[in-house]
């Protein structure tokens, strides 16, 4: 029977984040977490490194956000890297760029957390929110007017996965969307968005 390949998660992640990584093939994949062991060596305790070094150096999958430092001299059977961010600034060294290895990222996936992030904030500062946290804990209540989001306009710097998902956001709540991108031009349309400027007219945005 062929022998399993070994996937080591580096960093932290939940319970069932791991569950969901083990289920994909059972049959094949080892996952092994050394978020502990990773960490322990980024804090500068080496104590641990023979343990790790054994499981890095039968690795083939890397899932990271911060992978441990020298990685290719470590695991020589690495094949593949799975970043947990979507930017790979923290992973792509020279030595990987001129190396076999393969780096993915998780590209795609942020753009509903980001989008309810800017919303969030979005209503935080329209509803006064940090004057209402501020009286709490002061015991005083005392009325201020507050605004509402429908007729405003926001400005989006970057219509890509997030951007776009802000514009959908933003105009579910009745608002007009502008927006920008490094490619767009005035006769672009985009979903979601009244008027898209190109980068020469950025100032125009804002």
């Amino acid at each position: 029977m062929e022998s399993k390949r070994l996937v080591v998660v580096t960093n932290k992640i939940e319970d069932e984040a791991m569950s969901i990584i083990r289920e994909v093939a059972p049959d094949h994949l080892e996952v092994v977490s050394v978020a502990d062991l990773a960490r322990a060596e980024r804090q500068g305790d080496y104590s641990s490194a023979n343990e790790l070094d054994a499981l890095l150096s039968r690795v083939e999958i890397v899932y990271t956000l911060k992978p441990p430092e020298r990685l290719l001299e470590r695991a020589p059977w690495l094949k593949w890297i799975q970043t947990i961010s979507t930017g790979v600034e923290r992973v792509l060294t020279d030595e990987l760029v001129g190396s076999d290895v393969v780096v993915t990222n998780m590209s795609g996936i942020h753009e509903v957390t980001m989008s309810e992030f800017v919303l969030m904030l979005m209503l935080m500062f329209a509803k006064g929110a940090p004057t209402s946290f501020y009286q709490q804990v002061e015991g005083r209540f005392k009325w201020f007017p507050m605004k509402v989001l429908p007729g405003r306009t926001v400005g989006i710097i970057g219509l890509g996965r997030i951007g776009k998902a802000v514009a959908h956001v933003s105009k579910l709540h009745g608002m007009r969307v502008l927006g920008t991108s490094r490619t767009a031009t005035e006769t672009d349309t985009f979903e979601d968005v009244d008027e898209v400027l190109p980068l020469s007219r950025m100032h125009d945005l804002l």
